[in-house]
């Protein structure tokens, strides 16, 4: 007991000393940084077909996909650039993926006594999305047990192209779209140079879908195509850390 009660007193000086060095940080006009993160879709999820809103799960994952840079001009503003991954598994048909780049301004409130800056966000985004389309669907097949079953029935070694095509070839074409993007956030300080961010943001982007089904063959005539625009809305809560210089 005695030795744990040593151990937690000694976690918390060494936590008020690291604090103490904070106080100096509002100062500091660069930082880099990094988020992980947990979204939702908050548009419209309903795809094309039979891939509806239920069949639409979100990719959080468990390493960073977000980066960041801020340059300040006084300590209650500036500027940021944010990267950022997004994903969403459609069904049994394949993944839509899209990467997004934020150009922002902040506003900042230095509260130096708590060694916290709240701030708010606003900035315009790009946003280049891509289908990745799983073989059992973008060859024609109806469903991915009746291509497992023809796989599995192959010699092996066999080259995929004599028997993976059904005579049909299905695509699904994204464009790229600007979007705007506003959020709330606040840096907490555990060193002069570092500080823990936590970060809610609300993106707002669509984009256009070209679905098309073409014959394969020499011809490669068209046997369906369908446009739809596809909401790329989220809302997204991250927490991470940022180096000022």
């Amino acid at each position: 007991m005695k030795k744990a009660l040593g151990a937690v007193v000694a976690a918390l000086a060494a936590v008020l000393l690291v604090s103490s060095l904070a106080l100096a940080a509002m100062d500091q006009k660069f930082s880099v940084g990094t988020r992980w993160k947990t979204f939702d879709l908050t548009g419209d999820k309903n795809f094309t077909g039979t891939i509806t809103s239920g069949t639409v799960d979100e990719q959080s994952q468990w390493y960073p996909t977000n980066f960041n840079m801020q340059y300040l001009f006084c300590p209650y503003g500036g500027l940021t650039l944010d990267y950022d991954r997004f994903g969403a598994t459609m069904q049994q048909d394949g993944k839509l993926n899209w990467d997004t780049l934020t150009l922002g301004v902040t506003a900042r409130l230095p509260l130096e006594k708590l060694r916290l800056v709240p701030y708010a966000v606003l900035g315009l985004t790009y946003n280049s999305p891509s289908f990745d389309e799983n073989n059992w669907w973008r060859y024609g097949w109806n469903s991915p047990s009746d291509f497992d079953k023809a796989a599995a029935s192959q010699p092996v070694g066999s080259d995929p192209n004599q028997w993976m095509s059904t005579g049909r070839i299905r695509n699904m074409k994204t464009d790229s779209a600007f979007g705007w993007v506003y959020g709330l956030g606040a840096d907490f300080f555990i060193t002069k140079n570092i500080a823990l961010n936590a970060d809610v943001r609300w993106n707002k982007a669509s984009t256009d879908v070209s679905y098309t089904i073409d014959t394969d063959d020499n011809s490669h005539s068209n046997l369906l195509t369908r446009q739809f625009s596809y909401d790329l809305d989220t809302v997204s809560y991250a927490l991470g850390v940022r180096f000022y210089f």
